[in-house]
């Protein structure tokens, strides 16, 4: 069976390297690489939102469901709460707001051939109109529940009508994810391909080798299809084998030089994409051992468990996932290569029971046994350890509540949600850099809280020594297969080099990654794009951190690496 699969894999890359230089006739210029680009960049950053609403909406379908098993007196004194929140709107999770990509890409989209420029336009025309439903949509169940209608509304139809409309709109989102996927690869395909031998297209290859059975299994696993699962699992184990033993010396640190004296060497991180990709292998194991034993995922089976829970954030860009991992790669590719785009989230309306809603009428009450879902002992079960360096701004700039004790608070809140195994240190900055914690365990919480609690701030940032000497405690504490990260908290005041950011970049390629909280009540535009550039050389997250988003921003860098 591996021989067979083997062959078919070589025989995959051989079509390709042959095949794709005839099909077009003409070269791509960069202005045609970057309109397509941007046609992926627009769907992907309208589906990450999705992944927002998607969390949201499944709380509310949870509650509502809850609801309507209780009788009449007990559904009196229930109630429920529900937060829009615009997450095509949140600009700490762009670079470019969906809205100005989508006027961007209209604009760029004259470089392109009409044949496919127009069908294209259309489709994230369809797409902006449908995140344009979904956020009126989150606004109207606010409103629902801000009102208590679901009091007056006995059988809820009117909260089960606003979650169909939901489900109807992911599903014109899916369509409307793949028709672009489809139309910008056909334009792409009408132009001449960089040559086979060209070592560029050789790692985008392999890495498209190990992507597409990737997005088979997802597919296969949302489809119910069992059989195509394995067949797709057995696929992607034998191009995992094919290319770790074609890159079983470099790895980590496979390198393509540039063509030219003057380009940048460009560092494929085989190592990490293998490692998500055996897990999505294994994962897809697990969906079918759990098919075979008919083991309940509550409340629609294992399919949609596996799909939305494991296998999308293994895939997708929130967790780092192997499509961020090749377009990352296209990013800063010497030849014109076409980005992938990601896989959204399913959202399947739960009912009480079955497949459809469930009257209940004041004569004849419906009260069920509920079962009771065992809650994870820690938001951080099932992801890496952490092993985190805070390195804190406290210069004079940050003697403010919205700064240096939003920052406190910020770090306790963490530190309440960790696990013994999870470690912190603390380095401060101002004048001369100085370890203030050495890593310490989160159970050892009053040495924690006492050196968060002896900050003061004053004296002039001092960015490039404070990272130096951050950088060094992480070095020391580093875990293998474990979140490590410095956490930077500033107000942004200090100025950056170019050897600062090769230091970040060089760190950032050894998996010891750079995130930045900025604290203050307003941005500057030339300050922000300062620090996002830190962050995008660290590999990691920039968040304007307020009072709202202080949980989820604390939560989420802990949750960098799922290990199950």
């Amino acid at each position: 069976m591996f021989d067979h699969i083997l062959q078919k894999s070589c025989f995959f890359i051989l079509i390709l390297s042959f095949v794709q230089p005839i099909i077009g006739q003409k070269s791509m210029d960069k202005y045609v690489q970057g309109t397509l680009n941007n046609y992926i960049e627009l769907t992907n950053d309208n589906m990450h939102a999705l992944w927002g609403f998607h969390m949201n909406l499944r709380r509310f379908n949870n509650a509502i469901v809850k609801l309507h098993k209780q009788s009449p007196s007990a559904r009196a004194s229930q109630s429920i709460s529900y937060k829009h929140e615009d997450f095509t709107a949140n600009k700490e999770s762009y670079y470019m707001l969906p809205a100005e990509q989508y006027v961007r890409v209209l604009k760029r989209s004259q470089y392109i051939d009409p044949d496919y420029r127009y069908p294209l336009n259309e489709t994230i025309s369809s797409i902006d109109k449908t995140m344009t439903s979904l956020v009126t949509l989150s606004k109207e169940i606010e409103a629902y529940t801000k009102a208590d209608l679901y009091q007056t509304d006995f059988n809820l139809e009117k909260a089960y009508s606003l979650l169909d409309q939901s489900q109807a709109l992911f599903i014109a989102f899916n369509n409307q994810q793949q028709r672009i996927n489809q139309l910008v690869h056909q334009a792409a395909a009408s132009y001449k391909a960089p040559a086979p031998d060209n070592e560029y297209m050789q790692h985008s290859t392999q890495l498209k080798l190990l992507t597409e059975p990737c997005r088979e299994i997802l597919q296969a696993v949302k489809s119910g299809n069992s059989k195509e699962v394995k067949r797709s699992a057995e696929f992607l184990k034998a191009a995992i084998e094919l290319v770790a033993l074609e890159e079983a010396e470099g790895m980590n640190k496979a390198r393509i030089k540039g063509q030219a004296w003057w380009t940048k060497e460009l560092q494929v991180r085989y190592d990490f994409v293998l490692s998500q990709s055996n897990k999505i292998h294994d994962i897809a194991q697990e969906y079918l051992q759990a098919i075979q034993e008919e083991t309940n995922y509550p409340p629609h089976g294992p399919a949609y468990y596996f799909y939305n829970k494991k296998l999308t954030y293994l895939f997708n860009r929130y967790g780092r996932g192997v499509v961020l991992q090749y377009n990352k790669f296209v990013d800063e590719s010497e030849v014109r290569l076409i980005k992938l785009t990601e896989e959204p989230h399913w959202f399947k309306v739960q009912y009480v029971d079955g497949d459809d809603p469930v009257a209940v009428t004041a004569e004849t009450p419906k009260e069920p046994t509920i079962k009771k879902e065992v809650e994870p002992a820690s938001p951080l079960e099932g992801y890496a350890a952490n092993n985190l360096v805070f390195l804190l701004d406290v210069s004079s700039s940050m003697n403010r509540p919205e700064k240096i004790g939003l920052l406190k608070s910020s770090i306790k809140q963490l530190v309440e949600l960790m696990r013994p195994e999870d470690r912190v240190s603390i380095v401060k900055y101002s004048g001369n850099a100085k370890v203030v914690l050495e890593m310490t365990s989160s159970s050892e919480r009053d040495s924690i809280y006492k050196a968060i609690e002896s900050l003061e701030p004053g004296g002039r940032s001092q960015i490039g020594s404070g990272l130096n000497l951050a950088f060094s405690v992480l070095e020391e504490a580093y875990i293998s297969d474990g979140n490590n990260k410095i956490i930077l908290a500033t107000d942004g005041a200090f100025e950056t080099d170019r050897k600062l950011l090769k230091r970040i970049t060089g760190n950032a390629k050894s998996d010891r990654l750079l995130s930045i909280f900025f604290f203050g009540k307003r941005e500057e535009a030339e300050q922000k794009a300062r620090l996002l550039k830190m962050t995008n050389a660290g590999d990691g997250n920039y968040i304007h951190v307020k009072e709202d988003n202080l949980y989820d921003t604390m939560l989420n860098e802990a949750r960098r690496i799922r290990t199950n």
